[in-house]
């Protein structure tokens, strides 16, 4: 691939990625971080680090919540839940999300004919 295509802002994707996960059930920051593999993460990228971050960044801006639960094996965890707030969010990116496929889907179209 050239150098050019891989500096995209993924981490973008991560806010609908994460507030579309919680829509579907409330989850602690591990489980959250193995299930964003079905949308082209890597468990090792996002690091545990900017993922708490972003979860943290999140929950302050209201469209997340967090409890700490305690469960029958191990620590207490911190499980995440989407907020009404969030949930108007996620909708407003799915739009935006549904634009942009929209256009690049169009932009593939017309650039086949350079291949």
């Amino acid at each position: 691939m050239h150098e050019c295509c891989i500096s995209g802002k993924r981490e973008r994707f991560l806010i609908p990625a994460v507030l579309y996960l919680l829509s579907q059930s409330p989850d602690h920051g591990y489980n959250i971080l193995q299930r964003l593999e079905r949308y082209g993460f890597d468990p090792s990228s996002p690091d545990p680090g900017s993922l708490y971050r972003l979860l943290r960044k999140l929950e302050s801006d209201g469209m997340i919540s967090s409890t700490w639960e305690s469960g029958d094996y191990g620590p207490a965890k911190r499980v995440y839940r989407i907020t009404d707030e969030g949930s108007m969010a996620l909708t407003h990116w799915i739009k935006m999300l549904k634009q942009n496929v929209s256009h690049i889907t169009q932009l593939i179209t017309d650039a086949e004919d350079l291949q």
